[in-house]
């Protein structure tokens, strides 16, 4: 039996986070849970502030090395996390913004009639990303239909129907037969699926000390994106001058 972890906000919650972010003038971010401090659990935020205060007691090579191990514990109960379900998520129906929260990605072709969401295996069952997804898509309202899709094939074959679903508990048990791995978020990157090795590297990459502190400055009110470079002293004034900021 799964359990459920009851240190992060409810279902709806999350799902109201999600359509936010959508809506919001700013980018969209495409990161694991671990990586917003908004969704992260009282643990993980006690570890990341007592990373803040050793990093200001000064420069030596013992506190670089506290540093690495807190964060290396952070990442091990960032895990612990990700392994469990939401507080009852399991049974509750499927939704765009619980799609959108465990990494699927919105994704039309022509002549579709409705929006599907969209998540990559290739990387963990195939060679390429592209070579296997899941596809989801809602017919009705509470109808999802799902399929295979397969890039590697022709225009209109590449679509395999596999199955009707409403409930979370019956994609996530779809997805780790597809995967023959077990369900875990911080695995999604970026519409698609990696093998925990890869995962782990890529969290690594993230958590390097430049961007780190790339992250903790704060952001004007005209730099919407950041994945972009930071605005420049004349831009920021244009677009004061031009009403668009203040």
């Amino acid at each position: 039996m799964r359990k459920s972890w009851k240190g992060l906000p409810s279902a709806a919650d999350l799902d109201a986070v999600c359509a936010e972010r959508e809506i919001a003038a700013g980018s969209k971010r495409e990161l694991p849970r671990r990586c917003y401090v908004d969704l992260m659990t009282p643990a993980e935020l006690a570890i990341r502030e007592v990373i803040g205060k050793v990093e200001s007691v000064g420069c030596d090579v013992r506190l670089t090395d506290a540093v690495v191990l807190l964060t290396q514990a952070k990442e091990k109960v960032a895990d612990f996390v990700d392994d469990l379900p939401l507080e009852g998520t399991l049974a509750e129906v499927i939704s765009e913004g619980w799609l959108r929260l465990v990494g699927f990605k919105w994704h039309e072709l022509d002549r579709q009639g409705t929006k599907h969401w969209l998540l990559w295996l290739g990387d963990v069952a195939t060679r390429c990303y592209e070579d296997l997804g899941i596809e989801l898509s809602e017919f009705h309202p509470g109808e999802w239909h799902a399929f295979l899709r397969a890039d590697y094939a022709g225009r209109y074959s590449r679509f395999l129907h596999i199955r009707q679903l409403a409930h979370r508990d019956e994609l996530i048990a779809l997805i780790e037969a597809l995967t023959g791995q077990k369900w875990n978020t911080a695995n999604h990157w970026y519409g698609s699926v990696l093998k925990p090795e890869q995962a782990a590297r890529r969290r690594a990459d993230h958590e390097r000390m430049d961007r780190r502190m790339l992250a903790a400055r704060p952001w004007s009110d005209i730099e919407k994106d950041d994945s972009r470079g930071r605005a420049l002293p004349e831009h920021m004034q244009g677009a004061i001058d031009g009403g668009k900021a203040k």
